[in-house]
């Protein structure tokens, strides 16, 4: 019998499940695009993408090249398998995926962040907000979406739509947005914005009030509509706001923009929040230049601290 491997299964609304795969065969079968910006090729994801997110957890937390044997136990699970078995294996599994890079020394490691490297002062930012019909992105559905494009401190461009969602709106959300099934009866569905979307994003920074929300809803439209989805790197002005102006009551979106004067025309509507949330990231990227703050990763790493005060 052959090298036994454990996949997890992600179910719908369901805990995920182990079952035992006895081939690399199970690994190939790709369910999944990931729309790449960079113009390189599009990004092959198998069924068990899950498994890739364990690869990177463990690489991280080796910090260094790690043998593909102690990766094919570690994070594949299999236990009796030989190095070629697990080569051929991770080949198949990350073929395409630029952040890991093979060894000649038969071992794996993470290729260098580039975003990280990117200087704020020339990178293209996409900042976003979604109104959908409810919280469970792969539930639920997008109903607006507000987009505006920042470049060198200043709005360029944007992107604002109505969707119709294919479902009702509840009653709540209406109340909360304004949008009901009237509004959008007459909206274009998701999969005629798609490819304009796609377009408008390109390979900017994709930023957010609460990042990993939005970006979750947006994936989940294009993986049901074309089985892709982004791969941009992501700046969250939640979190930036918590490093950046600490001692908020809060770092709603409101609260973040009354602190810089900031209108927000248009509350819980997507181009009103994602105009506000644009301002609100000038704001904080002015704020981080002053102290010195030049790239994307400095960015995402940056903490307002005593010593700060002193400059």
């Amino acid at each position: 019998m052959g090298a036994t491997a454990w996949r997890r299964q992600e179910a719908k609304g369901e805990k995920s499940r182990a079952r035992p795969v006895t081939s690399a065969k199970p690994f190939l079968s790709s369910t999944l695009l990931c729309y790449n910006p960079s113009g390189m090729a599009q990004t092959k994801l198998s069924e068990t993408a899950w498994l890739k997110q364990q690869i990177v957890k463990l690489l991280k937390a080796y910090n260094r090249p790690v043998p593909i044997e102690k990766i094919g136990r570690e994070a594949l699970y299999l236990t009796n398998a030989d190095n070629v078995l697990i080569g051929a294996i991770l080949q198949d599994l990350l073929a395409g995926d630029a952040r890991f890079i093979f060894r000649s020394d038969n071992t794996l490691e993470l290729a260098p962040d580039t975003d990280d490297s990117r200087l704020l002062s020339e990178a293209a930012f996409v900042v976003i907000d979604v109104e959908t019909t409810g919280g469970h992105a792969y539930r639920d559905r997008i109903t607006e979406i507000g987009a505006y494009r920042v470049y060198r401190g200043q709005i360029v461009n944007e992107f604002n739509t109505l969707i119709n969602p294919g479902v009702p709106i509840p009653y709540w959300i209406t109340a909360l947005t304004g949008i009901d099934d009237r509004m959008v009866a007459g909206a274009p569905r998701f999969s005629q914005v798609a490819d304009a979307l796609l377009d408008f994003i390109g390979d900017s920074i994709f930023v957010a009030h609460n990042a990993p929300f939005d970006k979750r809803f947006i994936n989940a439209e294009l993986e049901r509509d074309r089985g892709v989805c982004l791969g941009n790197a992501n700046l969250c002005t939640v979190s930036l706001s918590r490093r950046v102006v600490p001692g908020l009551d809060n770092y709603r979106l409101h609260t973040v923009a009354d602190y810089f004067n900031i209108v927000i025309d248009g509350r819980h509507r997507a181009g009103g929040d994602a105009l506000a949330t644009a301002r609100v990231f000038i704001r904080l990227l002015e704020r981080i230049s002053f102290y010195g703050v030049s790239t994307v990763g400095g960015a995402r790493r940056f903490r307002l601290t005593q010593s700060h005060n002193l400059i």
